[in-house]
């Protein structure tokens, strides 16, 4: 039996045989675990500088002045959805959706499209953000300092923003190398260099933030001329087609309100928190956040990759595909998130002592707190990415207005009576209610959920294996001994509970194997090109 193609917001159900399908999952499966591979050691390269710059600023600038361009660095975050319109996930989604189809002319629109759109919006917001600075400043949050650094960061707005567009318009090609070598690696790399010779010559807050400013624009400069030569279509001003442009907005838009909720939402705790405490405990909040983010690492790795994958095959009308993939995602992302969950839950206080300094060591109970949000967000995997991909991205919006709710509500009353913690549990909350509407509604489009068998086992052992360590831990006495040792040691006993469970498989093993191969072949290509620079 012919199949036929999916309409563009639903997800068609395959006819074909589930052996056959499951074949076709595997191998689209493996397609985004080497493009995640890829992505991961660039990823982790790039969190790594981004996690060295703020080390280097929390060492370098008073508690007070890191709280400060903390709160900034969150304020200009917000803007850059608002400069992008959506677009990056819209152009992404299309170019995908376009080359599954055939249509190259239609791919050279939705890029030139969103190009230019980019810009003008981008500008736009610059100028409101430099314009709005002293008010922010001076009316909102009362805090002496605050206005230079969100003038200076406006200026870097459209940098960013027109970063993101060309690193979006090469993952519509599947090609992740662009994010890796000038987001991870140049942006990355040239921050933590200027940071280090601000340190050096002991310049201002404001020297700091010129930095972000100077990364930006060269490694705007760098990818530009990279995509005159690598973009595997041409793109002039003549591409621009009217139904196309409508077409990417109209899906676009939708995705701009997510995003810029998803933004509000994971960012409302600090926002919140500069209202009610002082400068100094948003110091310790912004050690205590990049922190719990490493937990994200593997789903923002295979993020990039995921979404052009899942759209092609949307396109196409493989609905079994699509689940198969989401399935074994989800698992491992939850599996690859649970070592690192157990070091930020053990020790989170010498952590945080020994990267920013004693003083940040009072963050530690927030930092665990916020390891749970973050290994509650892994744990129902890439379930708003999978709507975007199918074209629900209305769907999403839903999701996001009740996590941004909640979170409104749950630092308005817990931020003034617990301060620090209060907003580490609002997060928590939040990310909560986000996945639970967003699974919620991926199950109600396409039924499709990740808890396969597998999957239940391993989550029951992950259970177990937590209460065993808050047994363990509560009966021995406090000491180097029970804070060092335990928790190695329930982390090889949860691995050996995997296996004896047979809650992994022999594709688990294929994916994974297809991770650390392309993980490494990518580190191994960018210590070659660090070597050639220097």
């Amino acid at each position: 039996m012919r199949r036929k193609r999916a309409p563009d917001s639903t997800v068609a159900i395959s006819t074909g045989g589930q052996g056959a399908t499951d074949d076709i999952a595997i191998e689209s499966l493996s397609t985004i675990a080497k493009g995640a591979g890829a992505v991961l050691g660039g990823t982790l390269i790039g969190m790594i500088l981004m996690f060295a710059a703020r080390v280097i600023l929390a060492r370098y600038l008073t508690q007070s002045d890191y709280g400060i361009l903390s709160l900034s660095l969150v304020i200009f975050g917000l803007c850059l959805p608002v400069s992008m319109l959506g677009l990056q996930e819209g152009a992404t989604r299309y170019i995908g959706y376009f080359r599954g189809r055939d249509e190259p002319g239609k791919v050279s629109a939705v890029i030139a499209s969103s190009l230019a759109l980019t810009s003008g919006s981008s500008i736009l917001v610059a100028i409101g953000l430099f314009l709005a600075a002293g008010v922010i400043s001076d009316k909102v949050y009362r805090m002496a300092g605050l206005a230079t650094p969100l003038r200076l960061l406006a200026l870097a707005v459209p940098l960013y923003a027109g970063v993101n567009m060309l690193v979006a318009v090469f993952r519509g090609f599947d090609i992740v190398r662009a994010r890796v070598y000038f987001v991870n690696l140049l942006q990355g790399g040239l921050l933590v260099i200027l940071l280090i010779g601000v340190a050096s010559l002991r310049l201002s807050l404001r020297g700091a933030v010129s930095a972000y400013v100077a990364s930006s624009l060269l490694a705007l400069l760098a990818l530009a001329v990279y995509s005159t030569r690598r973009l595997p279509v041409g793109v002039g001003a003549r591409d621009v087609d009217g139904a196309v442009t409508g077409r990417v907005l109209m899906f676009s838009i939708p995705v701009f309100a997510v995003t810029l909720v998803n933004v509000v939402q994971t960012q409302m705790n600090p926002l919140i928190l500069g209202l009610f405490e002082n400068a100094e405990v948003l110091g310790l909040y912004g050690a205590a956040w990049p922190l719990a983010q490493y937990l994200s690492l593997t789903l923002t790795a295979m993020a990039f990759i995921y979404v052009p994958i899942i759209s092609r095959l949307h396109a196409k009308g493989s609905a079994r595909e699509i689940e198969v993939s989401y399935q074994l995602s989800t698992k491992w992302l939850f599996l690859v998130s649970f070592p690192l969950f157990l070091v930020l839950l053990s020790y989170a206080r010498p952590l945080l002592g020994a990267l920013f300094g004693s003083g940040y060591a009072d963050a530690a109970i927030a930092l665990q707190i916020l390891s749970v949000g973050f290994l509650v967000h892994t744990s129902l995997g890439a379930n708003g990415l999978t709507l975007l991909a199918i074209g629900k991205s209305r769907a999403l919006l839903g999701g996001s207005l009740a996590g941004a709710m909640l979170s409104l509500v749950c630092n308005i009353i817990l931020v003034p009576r617990f301060g620090l913690e209060g907003a580490a549990v609002a997060a928590v909350l939040s990310f909560l209610g986000v996945n639970l509407v967003n699974s919620a509604a991926l199950y109600h489009f396409s039924r499709i959920h990740p808890f396969t068998s597998d999957y239940v086992k391993a989550l029951l052992v992950t259970a177990v294996s937590l209460a065993a360590y808050g047994v363990v831990a509560s009966s021995l006495p406090r000491g180097p001994w029970t804070s060092w040792i335990v928790p190695p040691f329930l982390g090889l006993a949860w691995l050996l509970c995997l296996i004896l469970t047979n809650s992994v498989g022999s594709d688990d093993f294929a994916l994974v194997s297809n991770v650390v191969k392309d993980a490494a072949v990518a580190a191994v290509r960018i210590a070659q090109m660090v070597r050639r620079v220097f």
